[in-house]
């Protein structure tokens, strides 16, 4: 287990990311994540009109339907 899935951690970070703790992020999300990015962590999640704008590990954002659904991948 990471230090970041103990419930007393609210803030972990790693390589100088601050990632964000479950719950944040909807379920559908984390496990579309999980299949298309191995081992990726979220450390920004925007929730935007129509979907979310996820920032995660090597440099990707990803944009998300309100939904869940994948819409497509940005670099920053």
């Amino acid at each position: 287990a990471s230090p970041c899935s103990t419930p007393s951690s609210s803030n972990c970070s790693a390589g100088g990311y601050s990632f964000l703790p479950a719950g944040i992020v909807p379920a559908a999300i984390v496990e579309d994540l999980a299949v298309r990015y191995p081992g990726a962590k979220i450390y920004k999640a925007e929730r935007e009109r129509g979907g979310y704008e996820i920032k995660i590990t090597g440099g990707l954002e990803l944009i998300y339907s309100a939904d869940g659904t994948f819409v497509r991948e940005d670099m920053y």
